[in-house]
């Protein structure tokens, strides 16, 4: 089975990937992040994760 063996983040959407068969490449996911279910995301300015525990889940609070 074909598995991604490394990621490194380059800028905005762009992700540089390695793969177990060698294979290299760059993937911009920016039309994936622009599409439904994700534009509700866009709204978002910051998320500021909070220390408090809620239920033994963390909080998660958009501001």
């Amino acid at each position: 089975m074909l598995q991604i063996i490394d990621v490194d983040y380059i800028e905005d959407f762009r992700l540089a990937l390695a793969f177990s068969d060698g294979f290299e490449g760059i993937v911009d996911l920016k039309d994936i992040f622009s599409s439904h279910p994700f534009r509700a995301c866009h709204q978002i300015r910051r998320v500021k994760g909070s220390s408090q525990k809620n239920q033994g889940r963390s909080q998660i609070n958009p501001t």
